[in-house]
């Protein structure tokens, strides 16, 4: 692939990602639009995984877990203490 098709690739790309991104917001206070928005998140992180134990990459299968958000704790540390 030449640079300009590259460049090129790489602009509609972000311009997809601000589309994706806008319609998120416009449609944040949908509660089935945030259902099937996270069920797809879901869905792509396992396809990752799939992709990644096929390829059998130790990198590309922890790359997942590296974009998940943190998760509250169910417990504090003191109550361990």
């Amino acid at each position: 692939m030449d640079t300009a098709a590259y460049s090129s690739l790489i602009i509609e790309v972000g311009q997809v990602t601000d589309t994706v991104k806008e319609f998120d917001l416009i449609h944040q206070d949908d509660l089935t639009y945030c259902y099937r928005r996270q069920c797809m998140h879901m869905v792509s992180t396992l396809v990752r995984f799939t992709w990644a134990i096929r390829e059998g990459d130790w990198e590309l299968y922890l790359l997942p877990w590296s974009k998940q958000e943190p998760r509250p704790s169910l417990s504090s540390p003191e109550e361990h203490g």
